[in-house]
């Protein structure tokens, strides 16, 4: 894909507001040098003033949980995580499934709703803009070890490694879970 020449860039930019010239401008690291040249050819001639990040200035430094400057790219990692948390749902419904076949109905059927709760938690907080839900996913996510623990117990066979694994992948769907939450509720903030 061949990117725009400037003059091409000056002519799309004279047709936007100043707002999303704006946009441009405060966020150059963002866009080709190309774009960034034509948007500030175009706010010089409207008499714009703006104040922009110096493309070399140094980086904000580490964030543990990340905020996107653009509404469009926080609704997309929104989407994102969302379908990572709706694969989170597969575990439970494998382990009713196991469960099944191990001659464990009650345990199957819980198995079962929890999926089917944990996958609604997740369309829900997207499609009713409620950030909260995420604390029911976390309380879901502990009745889950619960029941598993009361089911069967801790795995006496299970090495310092098995732990480990087990460890950081509970540690990364923590993870998710807050940077989703977070994500959400500041999304929702800046679209009222």
């Amino acid at each position: 894909m061949d990117f725009p020449e400037k003059e091409e860039l000056v002519t799309r930019y004279k047709n936007y507001s100043d707002e999303e010239l704006l946009a441009v401008l405060q966020h150059p690291k963002d866009y080709q040098e190309a774009a960034v040249d034509a948007a500030r050819e175009v706010a010089f001639e409207r008499g714009l003033e703006w104040a922009e990040v110096p493309a070399d200035s140094p980086k904000a430094g580490f964030a543990f949980f990340p905020r996107l400057s653009k509404p469009e790219n926080a609704l997309k990692l929104i989407k994102s995580l969302q379908r990572i948390l709706y694969f989170v749902a597969l575990i439970p419904l494998i382990a009713g499934a196991l469960s099944y076949t191990d001659g464990y109905p009650t345990l199957a059927l819980a198995y079962g709703g929890i999926a089917v709760v944990w996958g609604v938690l997740a369309m829900l907080t997207v499609r009713r803009k409620r950030h909260q839900m995420v604390l029911l996913m976390f309380l879901l996510l502990v009745f889950v070890m619960v029941l598993r623990y009361i089911t069967a117990g801790l795995p006496v066979d299970m090495k310092t490694v098995d732990w480990t694994i087990w460890g950081i992948a509970f540690v990364v769907l923590v993870y998710t879970l807050l940077y989703f939450k977070i994500l959400v509720r500041d999304y929702m903030s800046r679209k009222s």
